[in-house]
């Protein structure tokens, strides 16, 4: 009679190594790219807490490609404990991981309905008014309903907003996969959610990881997103978002003036003297 368990044992060596989950490659990056900061590869391995690892291993680190050691995660070292909360925790103390990865309760679900009702974009008319991109001009608007207290880390606490929304929206299995989809990569575009993300190395794993939460719907194809030029630059960002605060202003002056508005002139033809929060 044929050894069927044997034959199973052969067939179970062939498939290796289980693959890491990816919330350990992200979280490996994002926690040697902190302690890394501006220091070479080379230099790192003359690092105490790195003194016994090679260079290869400091690369693989670099890459996400193997958990760090629990010795060296532990390190007691004070940037080495930092480093550890990024790993834990998420960047700057911000639960990103338990956005990504974590359970949904029903504060997550009550919050999607109320941040994008009917998994769709809550429109915003008074923003979408005063900036020429309706897209940005949503984008901005979610963010203020988002976040309730402005700080260094605002804009990547929109960013993890999103996301938790958009889970709880594809729980549901109902709404507009494109916007969902528009909704992440344009939160992550924030400014400071991509300046504070790619200290960290991780706007592009994450850009990749937006794209995969969309296989197999509507919004799968990789030019299907909404992309424009203030999601790559914070002068132009910060320029839109400058001039829809003048001309909202402007706008508003004029009503409580008892003047009539006249939107084709709201813009200022020199919007740089003012100052925007966005």
């Amino acid at each position: 009679m044929p050894n069927f368990t044997q034959r199973n044992q052969r067939e179970a060596s062939k498939r290796g190594r289980p693959l890491r989950h990816e919330s350990e490659r992200l979280r490996t990056i994002a926690w040697y790219q902190f302690l890394e900061g501006d220091t070479s590869p080379t230099a790192m391995t003359r690092w105490l807490s790195f003194s016994d690892i090679d260079q290869a291993t400091i690369y693989r680190y670099r890459k996400g490609q193997i958990t760090p050691r629990a010795d060296v995660l532990n390190a007691d070292d004070e940037v080495f404990q930092i480093a550890r909360s990024v790993y834990e925790i998420g960047p700057f103390d911000v639960p990103l991981w338990e956005a990504m990865w974590g359970s949904l309760g029903p504060a997550d679900f009550k919050r999607a309905d109320d941040l994008m009702p009917g998994r769709e974009w809550a429109i915003s008319v008074m923003n979408e008014m005063f900036f020429e991109d309706p897209i940005l001009a949503r984008i901005v608007g979610f963010r203020k309903t988002a976040v309730a207290i402005e700080r260094m880390t605002s804009d990547l606490e929109a960013f993890t907003a999103a996301i938790r929304v958009c889970r709880a929206c594809r729980v549901l299995m109902r709404g507009n996969a494109l916007a969902l989809r528009v909704l992440l990569e344009g939160t992550l575009a924030l400014p400071g959610a991509r300046g504070l993300l790619g200290r960290l190395g991780l706007v592009e794993p994450l850009r990749e990881w937006i794209v995969a939460q969309f296989e197999g719907t509507e919004a799968d194809q990789v030019d299907a997103a909404y992309r424009a030029p203030w999601m790559e630059s914070d002068q132009i960002f910060f320029d839109l978002c400058r001039l829809a605060d003048v001309q909202r202003l402007q706008v508003k002056g004029r009503l409580f003036s008892g003047r009539q508005v006249d939107f084709a002139h709201a813009f200022p033809t020199d919007p740089d003297d003012c100052e925007s929060r966005h």
